[in-house]
């Protein structure tokens, strides 16, 4: 029967911080952590943390790196799971991790975590090749054989060792090496990432679930809630109808408080206009009054001549009929010179004359607004 497997993350070493200690309540690692490590703002990481023998494995990552889907553990916790799944039988044993930024030493004792150990200048990106030399080096100078006597090692487990750096400790030391790709595949890993979940506890999962208890003050209070909720909603729903009501005849009422305004305001346009209307009115009443008391002094002066009177006379009885007004007038001979008050006033005279059986347009003058006329004096 197969098991459907938990979805769990692991978190790298490179984007862990790492502390041993030994304190006896737990509770106040986090801070004591965080102010050794330097780290200036503690809000921004999450703590995982694993206790043997009455020392406690730390680590601390920013909150970014920890993912969603309910498991997430630093990597150097999950080689737990090779001795609770049986995949290999010493307990005492030691990882030894390459990746391009870091190289790790993982360090289990009777099957529990004991040391982590990591070799910065020791990584896949800083080696070449294989180099006993430098093997030989590192191994003085990090004291790795010391460290594995000491926690009494009989097993040496390696991931990603290109340059076979495993090997070359286990013949320093006699010791069995044994490569975790041969033991669960390439994907060693996360494979191990998701069966060491149902064997670490919840400290050491990054993302904690607390058991929540409710006091019975609490409840009854989130009950009264409720129940308050529930009576509100059902006289909400009551009132619906009522209220859907109100809401479309307050929106009729402003729609017909809009009408009204538009029909104040185009009131108010057209008084406007009628009042310009009367004023324009006026004005030419006016001025066709004036050009009446003209004809008459000019057709009293020119009574003599009936001749001329009558060429005034159809002069003006045109000008009046196109509603045209004159500010000066001129006779002379066969000419008649007008002189218009206003550009549109001569521009219509303009068109008036250019096309006119009685008078020839003799000449135009538009920035006196003059025009002279020709007639025929029978």
């Amino acid at each position: 029967m197969n098991r459907k497997k938990i979805q769990a993350d692991f978190i790298p070493f490179d984007r862990l911080y790492y502390i041993q200690k030994t304190n006896e309540n737990h509770r106040d690692i986090f801070f004591e952590a965080t102010k050794e490590l330097g780290i200036k703002e503690p809000l921004k990481y999450q703590m995982s943390f694993t206790e043997y023998k009455n020392v406690y494995h730390c680590f601390l990552t920013e909150l970014t790196h920890i993912g969603k889907i309910g498991f997430c553990y630093p990597q150097p916790l999950i080689f737990k799971a090779l001795i609770n799944e049986k995949l290999i039988n010493e307990k005492n044993f030691c990882v030894v991790l390459f990746d391009e930024n870091f190289s790790l030493l993982c360090v289990y004792h009777n099957g529990e975590l004991s040391r982590v150990k990591n070799i910065p200048t020791f990584t896949l990106s800083t080696l070449n090749s294989k180099d006993e030399q430098r093997f030989g080096e590192i191994l003085k100078q990090a004291r790795i054989i010391e460290l594995l006597e000491h926690q009494q090692t009989k097993l040496l487990l390696s991931f990603n060792d290109t340059f076979e750096f495993a090997e070359f400790l286990s013949k320093q030391m006699g010791l069995e090496c044994k490569k975790l790709e041969e033991i669960l595949g390439e994907n060693a890993l996360k494979e191990l990432s998701q069966k060491s979940t149902k064997y670490l506890d919840s400290n050491a999962n990054f993302i904690k679930k607390y058991k929540k208890s409710l006091p019975l003050s609490l409840k009854l209070t989130i009950f009264f809630i409720l129940c308050f909720c529930l009576t509100l909603f059902l006289l909400i729903m009551l009132d619906l109808p009522q209220y859907r009501q109100n809401k479309i005849v307050k929106a009729e009422n402003e729609n017909l408080y809009n009408e009204l305004l538009l029909l104040e305001q185009t009131t108010q346009n057209l008084n406007k206009e009628l009042k310009d209307l009367n004023h324009s009115f006026s004005t030419n009443a006016v001025l066709l009054e004036q050009n009446t008391q003209i004809f008459s002094a000019i057709l009293n002066i020119l009574k003599p001549n009936q001749n001329k009177s009558l060429i005034l006379h159809k002069l003006f009885a045109l000008l009046n009929a196109n509603k045209l007004t004159i500010s000066l007038l001129k006779l002379e001979n066969s000419r008649i010179e007008l002189l218009f008050s206003t550009k549109e006033s001569w521009e219509n005279a303009f068109k008036l004359f250019s096309h006119n059986a009685d008078f020839k347009l003799l000449e135009h003058k538009e920035d006196s607004y003059t025009l002279i006329l020709g007639y025929q004096n029978e």
